[in-house]
């Protein structure tokens, strides 16, 4: 059990994620006593804050924590779920689906309750590696792990970094070029842009696979600055640009936020040394991300060729609601699905073994296996949640490709598959995720697999995430063929100038 003295043994990122986990705590404590005297709140009533003062003491527990992936998952539910708790205890306004959620406090005391269960099981998975790795008992006093070498082993082959980022270069231009192409002339990738042929679904895909090379971008440049590889990380830089001009294209307000926390993952995996040197650079993400979010907002209407003004728009744009919104969204998500569920829902909704017949479709251009057609799940939460907006409750938006959809977050996810007991996955990601970090399977792989599970509880990856490895493995395997036949060809070109 960790204390409030492991503060002083972190680093100085950890210091604020865990000063920023016991503000939340704090807060919400506050709250659940202040509601528990007057009892007049429109969302929460001191039932509710008390399971999530709960769950939140038990994120704060693991944010002290030695754990890299305790830490990560304290980092990922107070980002993306525990920080709005409180932002909506005292501006309730901010509210989305406020008129399918209104009057839902008994509805949102049930789900609070499940909330801290499936905190409370994520801990358990967490710490129950210790009885399985009795060699991992006691625990590393810094996370510093051995500075990897210039090479990334997949099974039996083995690539050079220079040569991964190379290839990437090339693979990841052609596919620029791609979605440039695919952009300008269809509107495919265009947020919000509607599709009028579904045959157009697999140039969709290709123009989203530039971002697949984040990780090599970001790792590949780690693994140059610990070496002091001038070269890798200059190619590391090109490719890096290449993937924030396509995320530029998708109007993505999540990248760089993104970004920065792949950067922070990279860093502890990699075991950088003096890590408090990288934190300035970590902030100046996050500030670019925080300062360009409107900008970036405001870009999807002119895609859309929507006739706003920008400076009459942004005079009404609320920063903390909308990017708490954005980034705390799958709150919202989890209490509407939470009560859509409970009541009882009429539509074939998504479950585990379509999510398994898409993972293994993602392997190939077509079906590997076939399956009657789901509602779309992005729609039908429109649908349910906006009521008041008469567009979004006709069959046709329903059944229209791209257009208008929202995220359900993991935890609507979760509900949506499993029902109640969407809290045993929990205790499953949590072991995973535990046993990978413990694991001698390379730094890299740790860096990529943990993050997908950090974001997938129900642990099968989603279609972007095969697709994702498949062309990372064969980025690998090229680059680890192409470079014994470069040194071949080389030497056979000094034998004949030789001669």
């Amino acid at each position: 059990m960790t204390t409030m003295s492991d503060l002083t043994k972190l680093h100085l990122v950890e210091k604020l994620l865990a000063i920023v986990s016991i503000l939340i705590t704090t807060t919400v404590t506050v709250e659940a006593l202040f509601e528990a005297v007057y009892g007049s709140h429109p969302i929460f009533t001191a039932y509710s804050l008390f399971w999530f003062c709960l769950a939140s003491i038990i994120c704060t527990t693991m944010a002290l924590s030695r754990q890299l992936v305790a830490q990560l998952w304290s980092l990922t539910l107070n980002l993306y779920f525990l920080h709005r708790i409180p932002l909506l205890y005292y501006a309730p306004d901010l509210l989305d689906y406020p008129n399918y959620l209104n009057r839902s406090q008994a509805s949102i005391e049930e789900a609070s309750l499940y909330f801290f269960v499936c905190v409370f099981f994520l801990w358990i998975g967490i710490n129950f590696t210790e009885l399985l790795f009795h060699q991992y008992k006691k625990r590393r006093e810094d996370h510093h792990l051995p500075v990897i070498d210039g090479t990334l082993k997949l099974f039996s082959v083995t690539a050079e970094w220079e040569e991964i980022v190379r290839t990437s270069l090339l693979v990841g231009l052609a596919l620029l070029a791609v979605q440039f192409f695919a952009m300008t002339y269809f509107n495919l990738g265009i947020t919000g842009a509607v599709r009028l042929d579904e045959t157009l679904n697999i140039l969709l895909a290709f123009t989203q696979m530039v971002l697949f090379f984040t990780p090599i971008a970001i790792f590949a440049y780690l693994v140059g600055h610990a070496r002091k590889n001038f070269e890798l990380k200059k190619n590391a830089i090109r490719l890096f640009i290449i993937v924030i001009i396509s995320n530029a294209l998708l109007s993505s307000r999540g990248a760089l936020l993104g970004i920065a926390f792949s950067a922070y993952v990279g860093i502890r995996f990699i075991g950088l040394p003096e890590q408090n040197k990288y934190t300035k650079s970590i902030f100046i993400i996050l500030i670019m991300a925080f300062v360009l979010y409107p900008v970036i907002t405001y870009t999807r209407y002119l895609y859309l060729d929507i006739d706003i003004k920008f400076f009459e728009w942004f005079a009404n744009f609320n920063y903390m609601g909308e990017v708490s919104a954005r980034i705390g969204s799958s709150v919202e998500s989890y209490f509407l699905w939470f009560k859509y569920v409970s009541e009882g829902t009429q539509e074939q909704l998504t479950s585990l073994s379509t999510r398994i017949y898409d993972a293994l479709n993602g392997l190939v251009p077509g079906d590997i296996v076939t399956y009657d057609p789901e509602i779309n799940i992005s729609k039908l939460q429109v649908a349910i949640g906006r009521p008041e907006v008469k567009a979004f409750q006709s069959v046709s938006f329903l059944e229209q490709l791209g257009g208008h959809g929202e995220n359900a977050g993991m935890f609507g996810m979760l509900v949506i598959m499993f029902g109640p007991f969407f809290f045993i996955s929990f205790f499953v990601v949590g072991l995973l995720t535990s046993i990978v970090e413990k694991s001698k399977v390379s730094p890299f792989w740790k860096y990529y697999w943990i993050p997908v599970l950090l974001s997938t509880p129900w642990v099968i990856p989603p279609v972007a995430t095969v697709q994702q490895t498949i062309l990372l493995i064969v980025v690998i395997v090229y680059s680890a063929y192409r470079r014994p036949r470069m040194d071949k060809c080389v030497t056979t070109s000094g034998e004949v100038s030789s001669r």
